[in-house]
């Protein structure tokens, strides 16, 4: 069989080097990767050396997976998807996050009902904890309903009811403080929002969670022991959902305190 075009073999080349950047920055292995997309991580290995070609629905489910569109695949991009979704967050109420201001904003990720899923399936605690602002400033804007029907698809149903009770325990903390009557005005119609989809998330709670293995939400717990100890220190709030991450209750709490600085 004859080699196949030098410019072939570039394009190949271009895409397994930024699926492999993709990949890395999320700590994930070969094997975590090839799971994901439902291939061998041997086949992943010639993928990510240029030694193969990703088929078009692969693409599609890296670009779902990155939240990246095909531009970052042309050999030229280089930006870090965690910038990109730091950036979407910071405008939309977690103003404690730097805004890098070379990352080009990814049009996808322009409104909270699309950033939501995007922060709570990327595995990084920090982001995830940056919601607590953004579903505060948010609330009305957020389509919960929508994003859980979203999130059950990929078989993550537990994280929004997860995510919103620690920040309907932020509010709490927050209201408590004694803030500024524009802060608090803010807070309490967040809690109202809030605290009505929890509700009706609760009613399904036990369902969920009976006999249902444990959902790992931070992307660096890779091992069998660490997911152990991980488990073991969780806050109540994980425990009952269910979810494997260090983040706590306070985790929230101090990044909603933090957007607000400089008010």
């Amino acid at each position: 069989m004859a080699a196949p075009p030098a410019h072939h073999a570039l394009t190949r080349r271009s895409i397994g080097e930024a699926v492999r950047r993709l990949r890395e920055a999320r700590s994930w292995t070969q094997a975590d990767l090839g799971d994901r997309l439902d291939i061998t991580q041997s086949r992943l290995s010639l993928l990510e050396r240029g030694q193969a070609s990703f088929t078009a629905e692969q693409l599609l489910a890296l670009m779902r997976l990155f939240n990246v569109d095909a531009t970052y695949f042309d050999g030229e991009a280089t930006t870090d998807p965690d910038l990109v979704l730091q950036n979407a967050l910071a405008r939309l109420g977690a103003r404690h996050l730097r805004e890098a201001a070379e990352v080009t904003p990814d049009a996808r990720l322009s409104d909270v009902n699309a950033v939501l899923p995007a922060a709570l399936v990327s595995g990084r605690p920090r982001l995830v904890a940056a919601l607590a602002p953004v579903l505060v400033e948010q609330c009305d804007a957020a389509a919960l309903p929508k994003v859980q029907r979203e999130l059950a698809a990929a078989g993550l149903e537990r994280r929004l009811p997860w995510l919103v009770e620690n920040v309907l325990q932020a509010i709490e903390r927050e209201l408590e403080a004694g803030p500024p009557r524009p802060r608090a005005q803010r807070a309490r119609r967040a809690r109202l929002v809030l605290g009505g989809f929890h509700a009706l998330m609760a009613r399904q709670r036990a369902e969920w969670t009976r006999d249902a293995p444990l959902d790992v939400l931070d992307a660096d717990v890779r091992s069998e022991e660490t997911l152990a100890e991980v488990a073991e220190a969780s806050s109540d709030p994980s425990r009952r959902w269910r979810i494997v991450t260090r983040l706590r209750p306070a985790d929230f709490t101090d990044a909603l305190e933090a957007s607000h600085l400089g008010d």
